[in-house]
């Protein structure tokens, strides 16, 4: 009787461990889930100049108006959404959306002493860039104002570009 009562304290601990272990485990994605990375959001400068450096990520998303004092550098290769599977792709988005992805508020981000672009297909968001950019990568895309000029190294650079805000400055190649 003593032994029969080992055994079922026994297995009734083993039912226990085994569901506890596979309710509680680390789920992994299924082969139709996308394992997306997350975008770095704040309103503090530091943090978008090293997220936008070379060991940074894909997408950066400002929540207020920012200044960067010394020379913002947007520098490395990064994958869209952060898959190294996908398409070389950097974001700076300027602005908020809602849930259904309509913008619910635009940012400006004021360069004191510019930026420049080295990462390929760098894609600026929405809101306005006061300060000028200089560009030295390919796939360069504008989707929000800058007050400033916009330089590119080359002009094969600059055919790769996409304007699509309104440019105050020049843009030239130099």
């Amino acid at each position: 009787m003593e032994n029969n009562k080992k055994i079922i304290g026994l297995f009734t601990t083993l039912i226990l461990s085994t569901g506890f272990m596979f309710g509680c485990g680390a789920e992994t994605p299924s082969p139709k889930e996308e394992v997306v990375s997350s975008a770095s959001i704040s309103n503090n400068s530091s943090d978008l100049v090293t997220h936008l450096g070379i060991n940074g990520g894909w997408i950066f998303a400002a929540t207020s108006d920012l200044t960067v004092a010394e020379g913002l550098v947007v520098d490395g290769d990064f994958h869209d959404k952060g898959i190294e599977t996908n398409d070389l792709y950097r974001k700076l988005a300027l602005y908020t959306q809602d849930a259904e992805r309509n913008v619910e508020e635009e940012f400006i981000l004021t360069l004191e002493n510019g930026m420049v672009v080295k990462s390929p297909n760098f894609n600026v968001m929405h809101g306005t860039i006061v300060g000028d950019i200089y560009v030295e990568a390919e796939g360069f895309q504008l989707n929000a104002n800058l007050d400033g000029n916009l330089t590119f190294a080359t002009d094969a650079l600059k055919n790769t570009a996409e304007i699509n805000g309104e440019v105050t400055g020049e843009i030239s190649v130099k």
